[in-house]
């Protein structure tokens, strides 16, 4: 019971975060409002990837259609899909459909786009959760668990990517959940739940195929039994456990619907329809069934996408130094905290067979995204594709501040990577995620007839002359606080908080060796005291005459 308690403060102190740093404003736009700058790109809806969900769940929700009139079609570009005359999202509805409870909520209260954003908090909140209970598997405490958790949600890029409108979030609970259900005793509704989460994770986001496919494989590897008798080698498959399988199918089924009826194929991806990049100024009156007369445009450029030619090999080495060094979107320069992991991963995966599950999620997680054709993630802050593999390092984390909980230096290191972390995600969390990739700024820069910055800096400059993103601040603090200020505000929390963590993991730690010191001291003694009793006994009795 006292675990429950200390993970509802867990739960509170996060969510209060993620609620303080929120991204968002008042209203309930509608279709013709979205497209203005105050929604776009000086708002919320920054970049195409939050415009384009959110306009599939607008047009579900309030236009009950999976095509877009034309308004919405002009709020989602440049991540415009056309398929049979229509416009269509580019994106998997997964996220879309998750979100519609937020949205609805929110719309209730005036703040539509505030609860759409907060459904992606609490998967956020749920994946530190699940971080530090896949840690306590691993035999950390309480505290070093506690801390790999923060290092997940709030020292790397998860934090900036925890109040806008994202799939990985959603992507790394299901990955997550999955490790945690695989880490338990085994049971069929475990493996049957894993395979409906797998399935969920392709309506999320297409790649998630590949992401948690090392999950798949060792799953199926404990249907299958390999034994010798004297007829030689042979396998055995449990066809017991091969109906968990089944579990799949409700996905697959929503995701079938859902694509024949945007795109008149069940096998057809959102992301290989016609590409659409602008759209003309000029309009042409059709009608399309029961959907009445509407105004659609020709595009003015298009492309249609192979899904083949979404990974190429030849990027891998380039796409792993953008992910890892970088300084536009590597680790060591957004979140090298979870560099310390790799001493966990050597000292568990000696003793644990399943943690290498967790490396093989985040190697898997490493090499796709690198052989993918935008390593970049388009304009992002840091690797957002790298998030569930954050996930599945910060675990190790707490491995390696139990294995060093008494080396000074090592925690003080530790510490000063969090306070860098803190500082750098924080920023990223208050401000915005359009950086851009380093390789556009020479063009850019020629633009605007300025130094365009690609790194946090430019989030650095953002907070100063611009401000935050934060609802919470622009609604009820901006009168008392300026931007800066609270800033360091929210920082100077996080580093107490973690600081008197490290503290108590040394001296507590300390304490309960010295504690059984002196009760085996004190054993010794009373074991000495007995068997000079037991000899002073002995002596008396032989005087006796009894021996």
């Amino acid at each position: 019971m006292k675990l429950f308690y200390k993970n509802i403060v867990f739960i509170l102190f996060c969510a209060i975060f993620l609620i303080l740093s929120l991204r968002g404003i008042n209203g309930n736009p509608n279709a013709s409002e979205l497209a203005s700058g105050i929604w776009s790109e000086e708002g919320p809806f920054e970049l195409s990837p939050e415009r384009g969900r959110f306009a599939l769940l607008y047009s579900l929700v309030e236009d009950r259609s999976v095509f877009f009139s034309l308004d919405v079609a002009r709020f989602a570009l440049p991540d415009l899909g056309l398929k049979n005359g229509k416009y269509v999202s580019l994106f998997a509805p997964g996220v879309s459909l998750i979100t519609i409870p937020g949205y609805l909520l929110g719309k209730i209260f005036g703040v539509a786009q505030v609860g759409t954003f907060f459904v992606i908090s609490v998967f956020a909140i749920l994946n530190a959760l699940l971080v530090k209970k896949i840690a306590l598997r691993f035999s950390t405490s309480e505290q070093t668990s506690t801390l790999a958790a923060f290092a997940f949600l709030f020292a790397s890029p998860a934090y900036a990517y925890a109040v806008n409108l994202y799939q990985h979030h959603i992507s790394t609970f299901l990955i997550l959940t999955s490790v945690y259900l695989l880490l338990k005793r085994e049971h069929i509704l475990n493996d049957i739940l894993v395979w409906f989460l797998f399935g969920i994770g392709i309506l999320v986001d297409y790649p998630n195929i590949f992401l948690m496919l090392p999950l798949m494989i060792f799953m199926l590897s404990r249907y299958v039994k390999h034994y010798s008798d004297i007829l030689g080698h042979k396998l055995q498959i449990s066809i017991w456990k091969a109906v968990a399988v089944l579990g799949i199918i409700i996905p697959i089924i929503i995701f079938a619907r859902y694509n024949e009826k945007a795109y008149g194929s069940a096998f057809t991806l959102a992301g290989t329809v016609e590409h659409i990049r602008e759209i003309n100024v000029h309009a042409l009156p059709d009608r399309f069934g029961n959907l009445g007369k509407e105004e659609v445009v020709e595009p003015s450029s298009y492309e249609i996408r192979n899904p083949y030619e979404f990974f190429k090999t030849r990027n891998l080495l380039n796409g792993i130094y953008i992910h890892l060094i970088s300084p536009d979107r590597g680790i060591l320069n957004f979140a090298p905290l979870i560099l310390f992991s790799i001493v966990g991963i050597f000292e568990l995966t000696r003793k644990k067979k399943t943690a290498a599950l967790l490396v093989a999620i985040a190697g898997t997680n490493l090499m796709i995204y690198s052989m993918w054709g935008d390593p970049w993630g388009g304009w992002a802050f840091g690797s957002r594709y790298l998030i569930p593999a954050y996930a599945a390092i910060s675990v190790f984390l707490a491995v390696a501040l139990e294995k060093f909980r008494r080396d000074k230096l090592f925690l003080l290191m530790v510490f000063m990577a969090f306070v860098y972390s803190f500082l750098i995600n924080t920023l990223g969390a208050l401000t915005s995620s359009a950086n851009p990739p380093k390789i556009e700024t020479g063009n850019l820069s020629l633009l605007s007839g300025h130094e365009e910055k690609y790194t946090y800096e430019r989030n650095l400059d953002y907070l100063v002359s611009k401000g935050t993103k934060s609802y919470f601040y622009n609604r009820y603090l901006g009168d008392l606080l300026t931007p800066v200020q609270y800033f360091f505000l929210l920082t100077s929390v996080l580093v107490s908080v973690t600081a008197a963590t490290l503290v108590h993991i040394y001296t507590f730690k300390q304490e309960n060796e010295v504690e059984l010191v002196l009760k085996t001291q004190g054993s010794w003694k009373n074991i000495r005291i007995a068997f000079s009793l037991a000899d002073k006994f002995r002596t008396t009795a032989k005087n006796m005459g009894l021996f």
